[in-house]
């Protein structure tokens, strides 16, 4: 990956926690249903593995 690509990247990576029920955290939760719902069937089952997978490290 070049350098360029990499930074990119990196600029869409959430690195701080969110409040739930602020408007940013509802603005940021819209973008990701809108391109969950752009998804195949196959990468959403994949996708609801990994939040429940991160929901279980959370709890522990």
């Amino acid at each position: 990956m070049k350098s360029k690509e990499f930074n990119q990247n990196k600029e869409q990576v959430v690195k701080d926690r969110m409040e739930v029920g602020t408007k940013e955290f509802n603005e940021f939760q819209a973008i990701l249903l809108n391109k969950f719902k752009e998804r195949t069937a196959e990468r959403k089952k994949i996708i609801k593995r990994m939040a429940l997978q991160f929901k279980m490290e959370d709890y522990l």
